[in-house]
């Protein structure tokens, strides 16, 4: 849920159709006040808050929102361009200007996705948190797989087939090609027939069986990030 939190109900409605450009089907929720129960008690992604609200101070109430433990990204609302040097303590995601609302939006969108994709690439396997950008590649050994870091350190051991750990990350661009390797391939400085070679010296062979398979989804990646 996106919450707005502004006494000025005629710019939060302005907010409100702009944010339905970029977020079409999620839920957009308007307050004239701030309601720490309500932001505490429903599934909040993305709070924005007037600075200058009638009764209360838009920083002071995101502070004691912070203070209950809550995460979802604050982006602070105001008329005034220097306001924004008083709202680090809370650790806004971004600052929207009241008068400059569409090129501001648009930068806030940005930032926002940015952020959703860094948290996407951490995941709690078997109780451990792994962030998947220090992964690059995940070999098989016997009835196990361990994922592989940059100096070829064990990040994570694991019982699990290798094909399941790609099915289980493949959405991060993790891509089998080997029976006994998955690579991550934002890694890969060099790619062969027969091998690729990830942070330039480590090297990973691509077999036969897994060639067509391996560059099929290589391309898909290379279109992704393209367009991202």
């Amino acid at each position: 849920m996106i919450v707005i939190i502004d006494d000025e109900y005629f710019f939060a409605m302005l907010l409100k159709k702009n944010l339905k450009k970029y977020y079409e089907n999620e839920k957009i929720k308007i307050l004239t006040n701030f309601d720490l129960n309500f932001l505490t008690n429903n599934d909040v992604e993305i709070i924005f808050l007037d600075i200058e609200l009638k009764n209360a101070n838009g920083i002071e109430m995101a502070k004691k929102y912070r203070d209950q433990g809550y995460n979802a990204y604050i982006i602070f609302i105001s008329s005034h361009d220097d306001f924004v040097f008083y709202t680090f303590g809370v650790k806004p995601l971004d600052f929207v200007r009241k008068g400059n609302l569409k090129n501001d939006l648009e930068r806030c969108v940005e930032l926002i996705e940015l952020e959703k994709k860094k948290k996407e690439m951490q995941m709690i396997i078997d109780e451990q948190l792994i962030k998947l950008t220090d992964v690059l590649y995940v070999e098989s050994q016997g009835n196990k797989v361990y994922y592989k870091g940059a100096d070829e350190n064990i990040i994570l051991e694991r019982r699990i087939k290798l094909s399941d750990v790609e099915i289980e990350h493949e959405k991060y661009h993790f891509i089998k090609c080997h029976k006994s390797y998955v690579v991550n391939v934002a890694y890969i400085t060099k790619a062969r027939a027969n091998y690729v070679v990830l942070n330039k010296n480590i090297k990973i062979p691509v077999s036969r069986s897994e060639q067509k398979h391996f560059i099929e989804k290589y391309h898909k990646y290379y279109i992704w990030k393209k367009d991202n």
